[in-house]
C-alpha cells in the first residue's frame, strides 16, 4: 500500500562474512523491537543477507588515487608553466 516502508540494510567491514552476519542481526534485533516503539505488527522481512560467490571490496584504493590526482596535477602545473 501506499503506506508501506522499506528499509534497506548496507553494513560494510573488512569481512564480509562478518558483514553478513551484522547485517542479519541488525534485521533480527529491528523486527523484535519496532512493534514494540511504533505500535506496529506487521513487520515483514523481504529478503536477508547473503554472501555472494563473488563478492569484491567496494572501497576505492586510496593510495592510487593519490598517485594519479598527484600526476594529474603535475601535468596540469606543467601545461599551465608552458601557457605563460
Amino acid at each position: 500500500t501506499s503506506d508501506s516502508q522499506v528499509i534497506k540494510i548496507n553494513v560494510e567491514s573488512k569481512d564480509a562474512t562478518d558483514a553478513v552476519k551484522i547485517a542479519n542481526e541488525t534485521v533480527t534485533v529491528f523486527s523484535k523491537d519496532i512493534p514494540k516503539i511504533m505500535k506496529i505488527d506487521n513487520i515483514y522481512t523481504l529478503s536477508e543477507a547473503t554472501l555472494d560467490a563473488d563478492a569484491a571490496p567496494v572501497k576505492p584504493h586510496t593510495g592510487l588515487l593519490i598517485a594519479v590526482a598527484t600526476l594529474l596535477g603535475m601535468i596540469l602545473g606543467l601545461v599551465i608553466m608552458f601557457l605563460r
